[in-house]
């Protein structure tokens, strides 16, 4: 059992086979968990996995002006706007 504790989490199938909460996984494919998310992993025969933490970040007045910015400009360049 893996769990995202308090972060954004991501699973990388670096080799082997299984599968994860019953759908079959095999290398190169990826698992995103959200904060407090559990996956149950089984391996079919050696299962390797890499996992990433995402760190945290806070969501500051700054941080929220950025990314509205980053999305109008978005729609702009793809014509949405």
């Amino acid at each position: 059992m893996v769990s995202a504790a308090g972060q954004t989490t991501l699973l990388f199938v670096t080799a082997g086979a299984g599968t994860a909460d019953g759908q079959a996984i095999l290398e190169r494919d990826g698992i995103e968990l959200e904060a407090g998310d559990q996956v149950h992993l089984v391996a079919s025969a050696q299962l390797e996995v890499f996992l990433v933490g995402l760190p945290k970040l806070a969501r500051t007045p700054a941080a929220v002006a950025t990314h509205d910015l980053a999305a109008a400009r978005r729609e702009v360049r793809f014509g949405r706007a």
